[in-house]
Parts: structure tokens; sequence; C-alpha cells
């Protein structure tokens, strides 16, 4: 039915005179991510799914078009990120079992510095020079799995 995260140790609540606690934090708990275009499919996962009561921002209107926030892919798009991310672990695990360990932080094509490495404890020590840096396209949507760039 979906990818989907569920954010359950989220101590930082936005205060909102006009809910209860009790709204806010059951709001906070519902799942974000992205589900399937399939409504037949959605409503075994979730009965509320015309205004989900479980899913962040998922709403389908009267004429069974979803709402401007809903976050849908279709089952083509699915299939394309679960290949996608079965690679990017095929080829995690066959690094890690060579050893190969190269030094090429990321850095978004749009952000200033290199993020990762001012995390990395190593930093003191290690020999990136500047053409180790590979730069990414930054995505403000799934264009890249084909069909609806505005999923």
């Amino acid at each position: 039915a979906g990818f989907y995260l569920q954010r359950i140790l989220n101590n930082e609540v936005n205060i909102d005179l006009d809910k209860s606690y009790i709204d806010i934090k059951n709001e906070n708990l519902k799942l974000n991510g992205y589900s399937i275009d399939d409504l037949c499919l959605l409503e075994k996962f979730d009965t509320t799914f015309m205004k989900s009561e479980y899913i962040k921002s998922l709403t389908v209107k009267k004429d069974n078009t979803f709402g401007a926030y809903s976050k849908v892919l279709s089952l083509d798009q699915m299939n394309s990120l679960v290949s996608l991310v079965d690679s990017k672990i095929d080829y995690a695990r066959d690094s890690i079992i060579k050893g190969e360990f190269d030094i090429n932080p990321k850095k978004l094509s749009s952000d200033k510095d290199v993020t990762g490495c001012s995390f990395c404890k190593y930093k003191d020590l290690c020999f990136m020079k500047n053409e180790d840096i590979k730069n990414l396209k930054k995505y403000k949507d799934l264009s890249f799995l084909g069909g609806d760039t505005n999923a």
C-alpha cells in the first residue's frame, strides 16, 4: 500500500491552542510517506483513506482523484523505487565485502559545504581533496522514477 515512516519517539510537539494535546500527538503519529495510487488497495490498508486518519496528507476527492497534498505513486514508480533501493543496498554490501571505503564525500549542488564531513570523526586525518567531492542533484520530487513529477 505504500512506504511510510512513523515518528513514534517524537518529543517535540508544536503548540496549537485550538487543539488538545492528544489531537496534536495523534497528528504527529500519522504515517508519513508515499501511498499507492490504487484506491482498492488503499481501502484495504486504511478504511479512512478518503480523508485519512492514519496517513499524513492523504485525501481523496469525491471524483476519486487525490488531493493536492497527497503523496501517491503508481505501481511502476513503486517498483522502480524498490529496484533502485535494492541496487544501492547490493552496491553497499559488495563494497563493504571488498573493503572499498573510498574517500568520496557527497555534496548537494545547492549546498555551500560538504555537510557529511562536518559529522565525520575521521575528518582530522582524512586525505579528502576538492576533486574527491561528488556533486549530487537535489530533487524536490520523484521525477527520477518517471511518470508524475508532482508525486
